[in-house]
């Protein structure tokens, strides 16, 4: 897993919580994080516990559901503090700062709101993350089509838990984080997905998989048995064909076949997955809304980058005004007046394509159902109310069905 946990419940008021779960991986995941000085790192967890995927995820979910902990890169979000005067003149004072907010805004396509500004400075403030840092976070977060405060908050977080301090280790993450891309999109490929990114449940399995050092042949051998066997791609049940492999030591589709035959149908079924827990399924829920969502905006820039030379021309504009004052950071008055006034041009200008193409100004935005947690599910303080709703409609779609 690729997430961490922190421990953030007192130890008597947990062992009350964790009596009434009644939940034995709960209690033991929870016990290896204090034991861990309150961080565990989930990569370490299996080894440490015995646990397989699934019981990680699911005892992941219910520890964070019911704030025994949470993940190691949510803040405890707490009042900034920030007026808005203090914001603006932070912006205005601070040459650094500003370049920051340019970018952000260059990276939007759009002005800068308040609690934008405010997630912004207190990245830079309280985790004192240099500007070019935050300039190559705010890169990442549009790559992954992720530009959202909440997200960019989230990620700070987690390269500051990892010891992100500078622009040199920024860059070495980002080129990890490029690689396990790659990785990704390389076994998505074996199983004939070369249209979407992997999930976040899937980029666990493959990143487990990869970790048990299993070969693109043997993976795709797991695979082509899952779905004889279920008559689909089931994640859970491939999982379990490659750690029993794993376990008895094979590393080849040889050893596979001299050890079980090389009729599929000989090998031993894996016991079939049970149903995953209702608060696991509601956050996979969650994280696919947001990503179609996310990806229509994708799929509405690119289409206005085809049907419209002059919207293609301005975004080229807006990216190269913005990489040319962000490189700078720190420019005179007069060069920060110039951008401004080009600025206020190009949005001038974008605003004009888009109307003389009867699209309405927010076209480019994307529209969150809950304000408050933008559609994650939780927010850094905890599980957002959205959640919760759901999450009660889920178990009551459950007790139905069990009732039939």
């Amino acid at each position: 897993m690729d997430e961490d946990l922190v421990v953030t419940m007192e130890a008597e008021e947990a062992m009350k919580t964790l009596a009434r779960m009644n939940d034995g991986d709960c209690a033991l995941l929870y016990a290896c994080a204090c034991a861990s000085g309150g961080y565990l790192r989930m990569s370490d967890a299996a080894s440490l516990t015995g646990m397989d995927l699934h019981q990680l995820e699911r005892g992941f979910s219910l520890l964070v559901v019911n704030k025994l902990c949470r993940p190691a890169g949510a803040p405890v979000r707490e009042d900034q503090g920030y007026s808005v005067a203090e914001l603006l003149a932070s912006r205005k004072s601070d040459p650094a700062f500003r370049g920051v907010c340019d970018y952000m805004e260059q990276a939007l396509g759009r002005p800068i709101r308040r609690g934008e500004i405010e997630v912004l400075y207190g990245v830079y403030d309280k985790l004192n993350m240099g500007a070019d840092v935050m300039m190559l976070l705010i890169n990442y977060c549009r790559r992954q089509e992720r530009l959202s405060a909440r997200f960019l908050e989230k990620t700070a977080y987690e390269w500051h838990d990892r010891g992100v301090a500078n622009y040199q280790a920024a860059s070495e993450l980002l080129d990890e984080i490029d690689r396990r891309q790659s990785q990704y999109g390389r076994v998505l490929s074996l199983f004939g997905i070369t249209n979407r990114a992997p999930s976040e449940s899937e980029k666990k399995y493959i990143a487990a998989w990869l970790e048990m050092g299993h070969s693109d042949d043997l993976i795709r051998m797991a695979y082509d048995r899952t779905v004889l066997r279920t008559g689909k791609l089931t994640w859970r049940y491939l999982h379990r064909i490659l750690e029993e492999w794993k376990n008895k030591g094979y590393k080849t589709r040889r050893q596979v076949e001299a050890a079980e035959g090389s009729l599929a149908s000989q090998s031993p079924v894996p016991e079939k997955p049970k149903e995953e827990s209702a608060a696991a399924y509601v956050a996979d829920l969650f994280r696919r809304r947001l990503a179609a969502k996310e990806g229509e905006i994708s799929r509405r820039y690119a289409e206005l980058r085809v049907q419209s030379n002059a919207f293609a021309a301005n975004e080229i504009a807006w990216r190269q005004l913005t990489l040319q004052h962000a490189r700078a950071a720190i420019g005179s008055t007069a060069e920060a007046e110039d951008y401004e006034q080009r600025k206020a041009i190009l949005q001038k200008e974008r605003a004009e394509i888009l109307a003389s193409m009867d699209l309405p100004p927010d076209y480019l935005e994307l529209k969150y159902d809950c304000p408050i947690c933008q559609d994650h599910g939780y927010t850094s303080a905890g599980v957002c109310d959205c959640f919760r709703r759901e999450l009660v409609k889920e178990e009551l779609r459950r007790k139905e069905r069990k009732a039939l």
